[in-house]
């Protein structure tokens, strides 16, 4: 089973002036640097006293905040270059567990998965994971794109997703040996964030317009080419010489 997500706090990145005035009035610290400190994630003591200091606001309780006094802190921690958020949030499929499923349902000759490490978007976590296989039943010519978004497959517009857009327009196949256009490719790429991008009211894609989204959703697959491109390059014998 993957990995039990853990609750972690607000990213100081990730705020909206609503969210932030949801977080003020159901505080309960006496404090506005406390409430900076305790209830926000990476986010000490001593740079809560320097934004409450920044903003010239005593040290009031944090729900005595007017609504200008909000919007301004809103912006404040929006411009200020805190930690990257802990992914310990997110629940990813798990290279095993992404490999196991391209193997059970296509059956393919070849398979290569990479999982990247954790990134940011907007203060929110996020992990991208992608599979390769080459080959395989029920599959036709060309690249094949599957696309998942926490753990939960997207269907429809898949022509304007970053993962389609990214195999079509942005992997030279040819340098890992690759024939994108006669080999049968299968192509998963699987996003988990506690934000996913969705463009359009349905959620039926991610937009290509994220450069930190497009950049990883491409070191995956080109990840992945690499290990395909070894796996399937021939062997040469060891050769070994014998002296009488």
């Amino acid at each position: 089973m993957p990995k039990v997500p853990q609750t972690v706090k607000h990213h100081p990145a990730s705020l909206h002036v609503e969210l932030l005035t949801s977080l003020l009035r159901s505080s309960k610290e006496k404090l506005l640097v406390k409430f900076l400190a305790k209830e926000l994630a990476c986010v000490s003591s001593q740079l809560a006293a320097k934004l409450v200091k920044e903003m010239r606001l005593a040290d009031d309780t944090p729900t005595a905040l007017e609504p200008k006094q909000i919007v301004q802190l809103a912006h404040l921690v929006r411009d200020v270059k805190f930690s990257d958020p802990p992914s310990d949030c997110l629940g990813p499929v798990g290279e095993y567990n992404l490999r196991l499923g391209i193997m059970k349902e296509l059956q393919p000759q070849l398979v290569a998965t990479f999982a990247d490490k954790a990134g940011v978007h907007e203060g929110h976590p996020m992990i991208i994971e992608a599979g390769v296989c080459l080959g395989g039943r029920d599959t036709k010519p060309g690249i094949t794109v599957y696309r998942f978004a926490n753990r939960i497959p997207l269907l429809f517009e898949g022509g304007a997703d970053v993962a389609t857009q990214v195999c079509k327009r942005r992997i030279n196949w040819a340098s890992y040996k690759i024939r994108h256009t006669q080999d049968k490719i299968g192509v998963f790429v699987s996003l988990v964030s506690t934000k996913v991008p969705f463009k359009g009211t349905g959620k039926e894609y991610i937009g290509d317009d994220i450069p930190e989204v497009q950049a990883a959703v491409k070191r995956a697959i080109e990840k992945c080419c690499v290990q395909a491109c070894a796996a399937s390059r021939p062997r040469r014998p060891h050769l070994s010489t014998h002296f009488p």
